[in-house]
């Protein structure tokens, strides 16, 4: 069997792929990054082939594969159609992302998912979110005030990915939590949004990042404070990267950056991954000065400025 899953909610797909990975206890398990440069589709289908003499049955596993990101030349793809249009039996092939970084449109997904079963791992509506969080937290045995859980819930913006994570935290936090403490250790939804914008920028995709720009504003209609919030997560982003280049594991970043989430490393360093330094130094400059025009000029509407701003970054529209 062939899986496809990807979605917005990496809480989801992660769930999906253990389900997968329980089914098959009995498996021998090849698990492969799709993005590292030694990777291959042929070792790929190899591992699939393979018969291993002490399990009954392989999972091969691949994560973030490159083809089903962006388009591959002929041969690759008529390499891989040949092992998904007849795969083997008894093995199972997963492919996921966690950052729902699957390009849908591309044929050699299309034609992946003819013969695979692709799970769609996207956020619930709210009533099913809901359901959700009560039954992990029912799970977990935790035992938390009802004004603490609803504020859970809610500021989570129907995203399970960061209400386990907000679990995660408090679970970590020693005293009791009220609702001050609460506010001081909760994630927001929100840089989610402003890595989202950062990459819009840097890619040069103007539509995508006015409509962030406006969705960000809805939060709070502070372009000073947002512009603010941009800098802060593009420095955390340049000292996560610095680490992540000297080898510095997920563990050890969050112990040198003094970062209580995993998942915010986590979503730093995919981000990374379509940013460079140059970039990350650019925008910050660039930022800088839009942040003392803000402050210093107030004959331009603010929120006029920052659109003319990614204009100005982004130069000729996509």
């Amino acid at each position: 069997m062939i899986y496809v899953i990807n979605g917005d909610e990496s809480y989801l797909v992660n769930e999906n792929l253990e389900k997968i990975v329980k089914e098959n206890a009995n498996s021998s398990i090849i698990r492969f990054n799709g993005l590292d440069k030694t990777f291959t589709i042929r070792d790929m289908i190899a591992s699939c082939t393979n018969v291993d003499l002490f399990s009954e049955k392989t999972l091969v596993i691949v994560r973030d594969p490159y083809f089903l990101i962006n388009k591959i030349n002929e041969d690759e793809h008529n390499e891989l159609m040949a092992y998904c249009d007849s795969p083997v039996y008894d093995n199972d092939l997963v492919f996921y992302t966690m950052d729902n970084s699957f390009n849908e449109r591309l044929r050699t997904f299309k034609d992946i998912v003819k013969n695979a079963r692709h799970i769609k791992s996207n956020r619930l509506k709210k009533y099913d979110f809901n359901n959700a969080c009560a039954e992990i937290v029912k799970n977990r045995k935790m035992r938390l005030k009802r004004d603490i859980y609803n504020s859970l819930v809610e500021g989570s913006n129907c995203s399970l990915t960061l209400f386990v994570q907000n679990l995660d935290v408090l679970e970590l936090y020693p005293e009791e939590i009220d609702t001050d403490v609460l506010s001081s250790l909760q994630i927001s939804d929100r840089f989610e949004d402003v890595y989202a914008m950062i990459n819009a920028l840097t890619a040069k995709k103007i539509s995508k990042a006015m409509a962030l720009c406006k969705k960000l504003l809805t939060y709070d209609d502070n372009v000073i404070g947002l512009v603010s919030l941009l800098s802060s997560q593009l420095r955390f982003l340049y000292e996560v990267g610095y680490y992540a280049r000297k080898g510095d594991g997920i563990d050890m970043i969050m112990d040198r950056t003094g970062s209580k989430s995993r998942y915010r490393i986590e979503k730093a360093l995919e981000a990374l991954r379509s940013l460079k330094n140059r970039e990350i130094i650019t925008l910050l400059d660039r930022l800088a000065d839009l942040d003392y025009q803000l402050k210093t000029n107030s004959n331009i509407d603010n929120k006029l400025r920052f659109e003319l701003f990614i204009s100005k970054m982004i130069g000729d529209p996509e």
